[in-house]
């Protein structure tokens, strides 16, 4: 949703215009158009997400983080230190990051070698060399090829794979994985 953001910048100068301006039957029109846009966007982006079984499709990023966040968290309990916490793609680190209980640095895709936005900045990969990982991917972000996990590290098992629902029809699946002594780039 945050996407669509610069298109309110030409959606508050129609409204504004339309309660100033006060000239020419099409500032007018546009003037209202406007502002009903923006009242179905504020309800659609703020208030539809809220309703429980809402189905917004492959696109919903509103649902299974906790449940997620709980099955890593029992992972972390049973593995054996030093660790660290991997979601491929920003999304899935990023929120694994916001709802695990201790808010733990998480890395993304840098660690198997490739581009993961601002993770590129927050961690040399090569600094985890040693370390053991909890390696979380969402179906939605289906990895480009099995072997750079296992290219990465010297053991890669298969845990679980969590799936998310929502109003009865699929969001998602998470797969989680156990990997060991990571080699490095």
């Amino acid at each position: 949703m945050n996407w669509t953001a610069p298109a309110f910048v030409g959606i508050f100068i129609s409204a504004a215009a339309y309660y100033f301006l006060k000239s020419g039957k099409l500032v007018r029109i546009w003037g209202k158009v406007s502002i009903i846009f923006l009242l179905a966007s504020f309800i659609a982006a703020h208030i539809v997400v809220l309703l429980p079984d809402f189905y917004m499709g492959k696109g919903d990023y509103s649902v299974g983080w906790d449940r997620l966040a709980r099955r890593v968290e029992t992972l972390r309990k049973d593995l054996s230190e030093p660790y660290f916490i991997c979601g491929y793609e920003y999304k899935t680190a990023s929120l694994l990051a916001f709802y695990l209980k201790d808010h733990p640095e998480t890395v993304s895709n840098t660690v198997i070698g490739r581009p993961g936005l601002q993770y590129d900045y927050w961690c040399d990969p090569d600094t985890l060399v040693g370390y053991n990982a909890i390696f979380v991917y969402d179906k939605r972000n289906k990895i480009k090829n099995p072997s750079e996990l296992t290219d990465r590290f010297e053991k890669v098992e298969f845990d679980s794979a969590l799936h998310i629902e929502k109003g009865g029809k699929e969001v998602t699946e998470f797969y989680i994985f156990r990997c060991y002594n990571y080699r490095g780039l």
